[in-house]
């Protein structure tokens, strides 16, 4: 049995980091492109900073909210994903990046 767990545990990893990869790999494609692109792709932000110098923090929000499991005594998993894009004053995507368990 803690054979099976010993290459089972590193499998586990390399499977999340890969889900993980595949998201930032798919926030890079935004980036040089027209904000009002990205906005017709995924919908209304849930929030926009706009800051001094002109550029804004555009984020969208994802929140599954807990795994419940009626009648038992467990640790409840918050699922959410938080992806945010940096646009400069003229529209253009600079950058991307998430956060979060839930994000594939």
């Amino acid at each position: 049995m803690k054979t099976i767990l010993r290459m089972l545990i590193p499998f586990l990893i390399l499977w999340g980091c890969a889900t993980t990869s595949r998201h930032s790999i798919a926030l890079q494609k935004w980036v040089g492109r027209d904000v009002n692109t990205l906005i017709q792709a995924w919908g209304t932000p849930t929030n926009i900073y706009k800051r001094p110098d002109g550029s804004a923090l555009y984020t969208w929000w994802n929140d599954s909210g807990k795994d419940p499991q009626p009648g038992r005594i467990t640790y409840a998993m918050h699922y959410y994903c938080k992806t945010s894009f940096t646009v400069d004053p003229q529209g253009i995507i600079k950058t991307g990046e998430w956060e979060g368990n839930n994000c594939d």
